[in-house]
């Protein structure tokens, strides 16, 4: 309740760019208040909201590896929930941006979404995660796997149909997802082939 809205708001202020010692100083003073709070709500939605929060905030301030750790703790906690999404997305976006595409991956096929839309937003993410044309240029971008999770994406909305509460959501989705598959089909180029003797 109030603890949770508390600590949001303290978040909420973070500034968003600017001064990295403000960010850090604004993370510091959400990690004072937070810790407390989850360690008396550990194990309720509480917490596990609380230790969520935490954790985006220590993405944006850079921490990326203690936004992961905290997130893969709370993964476990969070199956089943209505967090078990933004849980194991926010895990996925601290593990790439700790190079860790393959784990970012993992703990995106690892996650027990509850309906299509849940689904086609983690295939979405899947394939942002392998495009190499979106995004950082990190190790393990995989155009044939952005390909196959993208299109995916779009056969989930396809077999689903589209529901009246989330049919723009999922156009939205849908047309986002096939702008980005028809740049990875594009040709690519001429490629070099290697010199002779090489």
């Amino acid at each position: 309740g109030s603890a949770v809205a508390k600590v949001v708001t303290t978040y909420k202020a973070i500034p968003s760019d600017g001064d990295a010692e403000a960010i850090k100083a604004a993370v510091g003073a959400l990690v004072s208040e937070a810790d407390p709070l989850i360690a008396e709500h550990k194990g309720e939605t509480a917490g596990l909201t609380l230790s969520y929060v935490k954790a985006s905030a220590l993405l944006q301030s850079g921490d990326a590896a203690g936004a992961a750790t905290i997130l893969q703790s709370a993964a476990g906690q969070a199956a089943g929930s209505t967090l078990a999404l933004p849980v194991s997305l926010g895990l996925a976006r601290a593990l790439k941006a700790k190079g860790d595409v393959p784990g970012a991956a993992q703990a995106l096929m690892a996650t027990k979404t509850r309906n299509p839309l849940e689904d086609l937003l983690v295939q979405k993410m899947l394939g942002d995660l392998y495009n190499p044309t979106f995004g950082d240029a990190a190790p393990g971008k995989d155009r044939a796997k952005a390909i196959a999770a993208y299109t995916k994406a779009v056969a989930l909305v396809a077999a689903e149909g589209q529901t009246p509460q989330r049919g723009s959501i999922e156009e939205f989705y849908k047309n986002e997802i096939q702008r980005r598959l028809s740049t990875l089909n594009a040709p690519q180029g001429p490629s070099k082939a290697p010199a002779a003797g090489a």
